[in-house]
């Protein structure tokens, strides 16, 4: 397989692929996106991360919520490599499941929330599947794979947390992942043209084109994105990769608060808009 960019300026040779890819960004773009966000955590600490209608997570919370679970991952058995569907809307445990899955170096197999059972089946099969996040209505597409954990299903987010909490008393915070090629995600395409394909992005093609929008944002349009007053809105899903890389993950790269929602509501979104500050919308 490969990956093209036209004018590039890297090249990466395994004995199973090739990848071609250019840099277009200033920023340093060959980080895992666990440490885009660890990086922008860091330095943000008690600043608003995550707003989710009226409730508010500082950026040390959504980090804390990030390693408990990946921890609870460890604890049961998610290894590196391992495909987990995150079938969930716009929600903070979305946000967690994606960071903390890049974090251990397990990859995350996004899936519409909304998918019906047959939709999900064959998206089990496609990337074997072991593990999946779901919710209340996706739940009942997730019936009768006895090899798959579903929390929500088999365990509930709540006890998930626990236990991730219990690993980390014991064993403490899962080491970080470092190889920012390898695959971090697969996004389902729309299979048109037959059955969807699971297309294959690495942490380095996801960061280049967080950080082609930031330079669009500073270079092109001449603006400066204030970490303090800027915000983005998060209604795009984040199981599509327009969502996931130019609202989710432009924000965890450069410490931005973003607002997320389930679905748009444009009364909701307004007052978001308002109440936060929120000058990025797609």
């Amino acid at each position: 397989s490969a990956f093209v960019c036209y004018n590039a300026n890297y090249y990466h040779r395994n004995e199973e692929s090739a990848y071609i890819m250019e840099y277009t960004s200033k920023y340093n773009v060959r980080n895992t996106m666990y440490q885009q966000f660890e990086n922008s955590a860091t330095e943000r600490t008690t600043n608003p991360c995550l707003y989710y209608y009226n409730n508010t997570l500082s950026w040390n919370e959504t980090s804390e919520l990030v390693d408990k679970c990946a921890a609870a991952l460890v604890a049961n058995g998610v290894k590196k490599g391992d495909r987990v569907i995150v079938c969930l809307p716009n929600m903070p445990q979305c946000v967690a499941a994606v960071y903390a899955i890049n974090k251990i170096g397990a990859i995350a197999s996004m899936l519409h929330p909304l998918s019906v059972k047959s939709e999900a089946d064959y998206t089990i099969n496609l990337v074997g599947a072991k593990f999946a996040f779901c919710f209340d209505v996706s739940e009942k597409s997730f019936q009768n794979h006895p090899e798959l954990t579903v929390v929500k299903k088999l365990i509930d987010w709540a006890d998930f947390m626990k236990e991730g909490g219990k690993y980390i008393a014991e064993h403490g915070v899962p080491e970080t992942e470092t190889d920012y090629t390898a695959t971090a995600a697969i996004m389902m395409t729309g299979g048109t043209t037959g059955n969807p394909k699971g297309v294959m992005l690495s942490s380095v093609n996801i960061n280049n084109l967080s950080y082609e929008l930031v330079d669009v944002v500073e270079d092109t349009l001449g603006m400066a994105i204030d970490k303090d007053n800027d915000g983005m809105l998060t209604a795009l899903p984040v199981f599509h990769g327009f969502g996931f890389a130019l609202c989710m993950h432009v924000s965890m790269c450069v410490g931005m608060a973003q607002s997320l929602f389930p679905a748009f509501d444009a009364k909701m979104c307004s007052q978001a808009i308002k109440k936060y500050h929120i000058n990025h919308i797609f």
